[in-house]
């Protein structure tokens, strides 16, 4: 296709328009740079995708699925052995519900909806046990639940008990 030709189709607005509807700003970005297909078997192959999609949201409805905005870099980082805020592990965690999600979506759908996408769904993993140990153990960026470890646990209930004895005396001191 010629650039006159993307012109003639204001493929560029349109790209534009389509990518406001994007999650996250790598799928923004993945849309606004989309090229259209060279061959016609790559073209046949986008459109069956395509009535795939529509056939799977007008049977099933939308899927349920949040932003993932910046999980990807925290994942390669994590993947090269680097540490991650609490913050990004919740944007991991986030990111991992959408895979189920989209994954529990998908395979709800008959084996004739879901064949021509079966190559995109299929690279979702869904891991459920990494999963709810973030949810169960990262309650927000600024916070990590006690039972996150037993090291934590222990400490936490010593600083407690401590305060539990620090207001008992202060009580005694007020009242004698």
């Amino acid at each position: 296709m010629t650039e006159r030709d993307k012109k003639a189709i204001e493929l560029e607005k349109v790209l534009y328009i389509a990518s406001e509807y994007a999650l996250c700003p790598e799928g923004k970005a993945a849309l606004i740079a989309m090229q259209p297909a060279t061959e016609a078997d790559e073209a046949r192959a986008a459109l069956a995708k395509t009535n795939a999609v529509a056939n799977l949201l007008q049977k099933l409805g939308s899927p349920r699925y949040g932003s993932a905005e910046g999980a990807k870099p925290a994942a390669e980082r994590a993947q090269k052995g680097g540490l991650l805020s609490m913050g990004e592990l919740l944007r991991v965690m986030r990111a991992l519900q959408n895979f189920r999600e989209l994954g529990v979506w998908f395979t709800s759908g008959s084996d004739e909806d879901i064949y021509p996408l079966d190559d995109l769904f299929r690279q979702l993993y869904p891991q459920h046990a990494l999963e709810s140990f973030i949810k169960d153990n990262i309650l927000s960026e600024s916070e990590i639940a006690d039972g996150a470890s037993d090291t934590l646990y222990n400490l936490r209930r010593q600083i407690r008990s401590t305060e539990g004895l620090i207001r008992e005396r202060l009580d005694a001191m007020i009242k004698s």
